[in-house]
């Protein structure tokens, strides 16, 4: 089966994620994406990012339903920081020659951050995902950290997609304060986040 790899720390997930998902299993011929939920993401806040089984949970409730897409655990179950890399060599281990990870738009800018971010370009392959019209101007920055070659070879593997205005931070931010979310996450992932007072 060719999976791709959609990582975050899903705080929760929500539509956007999902219209990703299905977007560019669609466009790339992907059998399925899975969520590949973060233990500890090297760029989140450990103060805004609650314990991973409930971020796993939420994750599943989420594809629930839909069989092109599922969830992979696999970083909440190592210690320390989740790092791509340890990931792509341990997919590579599994037999999956070019482990391929899809990034949104927001993340793009800071590939060149990324812990071991020359290897993983040589052992991974990025789909990058943005909206059309909005976010092209990253591959300066691309440039810059890659040159012109590997800048193109990333962005040449865009998927254009529709996104959708709706951020994790502003759906943790209306539970707290006892607004609606309706409609910008699966009801089966409000409900459980409001049982288990998550936010």
């Amino acid at each position: 089966m060719t999976v791709a790899y959609f990582g975050g720390a899903f705080n929760p997930p929500h539509i956007g994620h999902l219209v990703i998902a299905e977007r560019v299993r669609e466009a790339r011929g992907f059998e399925r994406i899975d969520l590949l939920v973060s233990g500890q993401p090297p760029h989140a806040d450990p103060k805004f990012t609650i314990d991973a089984k409930h971020r796993v949970a939420m994750a599943k409730l989420a594809v629930a339903g839909n069989a092109g897409l599922g969830v992979d655990d696999r970083e909440t179950r190592r210690s320390g920081k989740s790092y791509t890399i340890e990931t792509a060599r341990e997919l590579i281990k599994q037999g999956i020659k070019r482990p391929a990870f899809i990034v949104g738009g927001d993340m793009l800018a800071d590939l060149p951050t990324w812990h071991e971010v020359g290897e993983l370009l040589k052992i991974a392959e990025f789909i990058p995902v943005l909206r059309p019209g909005f976010g092209w101007d990253v591959i300066d920055t691309l440039r810059a950290a890659f040159g012109d070659k590997q800048a193109k070879a990333i962005m040449d593997n865009c998927v254009k997609c529709p996104l959708l205005q709706i951020s994790s931070t502003e759906i943790r931010d209306r539970l707290r304060t006892g607004q609606s979310v309706r409609y910008l996450a699966p009801e089966a992932v409000i409900e459980y986040a409001q049982t288990h007072k998550l936010y």
